[in-house]
């Protein structure tokens, strides 16, 4: 049976297994959970706790655990599995690496660990500014993306969306893209894109990496209302103008 932990945080969504775990568990306990914070469009870090009673699933469970994943991970922002059971934690450990969220083991002596993991406040070597007046982001990578930067942003879009829901434009300023920390970091990018893509109505990219400005058509392709722009390196003034739809200089001598 699947049963909600009691005196956590508001940050955290606890659920409790023991025994034998059942398809009707999911459905009945974790699924109210995670339609409400995908209908507020929240994320949730979620802690699964399997404590020493603990039997294994039955074979509905087992695809209800996995359908469920599947529909549901771009709503966490972290997961904690929380057992003995060599089997579970096997498997998390294998697909950790692939699944575009933090998603950890922890053993049941560890459980007070894990709920500190899942509190935590994660790191970025991302720079963030929000410009209320024009209601403009700049965003500034110095580092490989990962996991916690899409998740700090995040936090920070949310919060920005409380005061409006479309954000004129974003302004992605790097002078050589630094890529991806790994594969899940990467997927987590184009999730991070998807859910987002109806908040932004222009994308202005500085950089004088080539591979970036041979890639914005297609990656566009797959963004729709989304205007998205190329710019030098730095030229953040003019990527300013242009979300602005103020016409530069250059553009007024032309005319």
């Amino acid at each position: 049976m699947l049963k909600i932990m009691q005196g956590l945080p508001d940050s955290i969504v606890g659920i409790e297994g023991s025994g034998k775990i059942t398809k009707n568990d999911y459905i009945d306990v974790l699924e109210p959970i995670l339609d409400e914070a995908l209908e507020k469009e929240e994320k949730v870090s979620l802690l699964f706790y399997l404590n020493e009673n603990y039997e294994g699933y039955t074979p509905g469970a087992v695809f209800e655990d996995t359908a469920m994943g599947v529909k549901y991970f771009n709503v966490m922002k972290r997961c904690a599995v929380v057992t003995d059971s060599p089997l579970i934690t096997g498997a998390v450990n294998l697909f950790a690496p692939i699944i575009p969220i933090d998603f950890k083991s922890f053993k049941i002596s560890e459980l007070s660990k894990a709920k500190m993991w899942l509190g935590e406040t994660p790191e970025t070597d991302i720079e963030f500014h929000f410009d209320s007046n024009d209601n403009i982001l700049t965003v500034t990578p110095t580092e490989a993306l990962n996991i916690s930067d899409f998740e700090t942003l995040q936090t920070l879009l949310n919060q920005v969306y409380k005061e409006t829901d479309i954000i004129s434009g974003v302004i992605l300023n790097t002078q050589n893209f630094p890529g991806w920390e790994d594969l899940r970091s990467m997927l987590r990018h184009f999730e991070f894109l998807k859910d987002n893509r109806y908040h932004f109505e222009k994308v202005a990219i500085c950089t004088d990496n080539r591979f970036i400005q041979k890639a914005l058509p297609t990656v566009i392709k797959h963004l729709e209302d989304i205007d998205a722009q190329i710019f030098k390196y730095g030229a953040i003034d003019e990527a300013r103008n242009w979300l602005r739809n103020v016409e530069t200089l250059d553009q007024m001598r032309a005319v």
